[in-house]
């Protein structure tokens, strides 16, 4: 009696299996079209085409899993699939906004740190602390990447702190976002000190010169 309801499960398994294989293809496709792993410095078909394309499968085997509950009429394990379901899709929005927010940030955060190390470079900004050996000092980097770096972070811990607050995880974010409050409040009196560090650094050159 049992064995006919054994049928539709298994079709709705076969046609969960089948999109899942689909969209996997897509979604590998579509990050290595996009060239994301590449800007990334990753090799096309690397470990985020493989992440991306694996969640995407297992979600949608997942999304189905209550179906074929239902459809076996096992009612015990139901409910507590259906609840976890349910909650997943409930915090795929927050999970969608975050990393939004961290990919539209990183991309202003690197594009701004190529203009400033653009501009510093065309000031004459790495020639200047050639003569005045400051490019010694920071490891022989150049002082212009040295600067756009500096705005990288500055403009990337403010939104990594908006994506940890999307995610509405308190246990998580609250501590994390506590700490980089922290750090954003040291900036100044750390760019301070470097500043100091290197005037005085600069003006002892000039007066052992002389």
């Amino acid at each position: 009696e049992y064995a006919p309801r054994l049928i539709g499960p298994a079709f709705l398994i076969l046609i969960a299996w089948m999109l899942a294989k689909f969209l996997r293809v897509v979604v590998r496709r579509a990050v290595n079209a996009s060239k994301l792993e590449a800007r990334l410095g990753e090799e096309g078909g690397g470990p985020l085409a493989e992440t991306l394309s694996d969640a995407a499968y297992w979600l949608t085997l997942l999304l189905f899993l209550p179906a074929v509950l239902s459809a076996l009429d096992i009612g015990g394990l139901l409910e507590p699939v259906r609840d976890v379901v349910n909650e997943l899709l409930g915090y795929l929005p927050n999970l969608l906004g975050a990393s939004l927010i961290l990919v539209v940030g990183w991309f202003v955060a690197r594009l701004l740190r190529r203009l400033v190390s653009g501009l510093m470079a065309a000031t004459g900004a790495d020639a200047l602390s050639e003569r005045v050996g400051i490019d010694r000092v920071i490891g022989g980097q150049k002082l212009s990447g040295l600067i756009g770096l500096v705005v990288y972070v500055l403009i990337f811990i403010p939104v990594l702190v908006a994506a940890l607050n999307a995610l509405e995880i308190d246990a998580v974010t609250q501590p994390v976002s506590a700490m980089l409050d922290e750090v954003l409040a040291a900036l100044p009196n750390i760019f301070a000190a470097v500043l100091v560090l290197i005037i005085a650094y600069v003006v002892g050159k000039i007066v052992a010169g002389l």
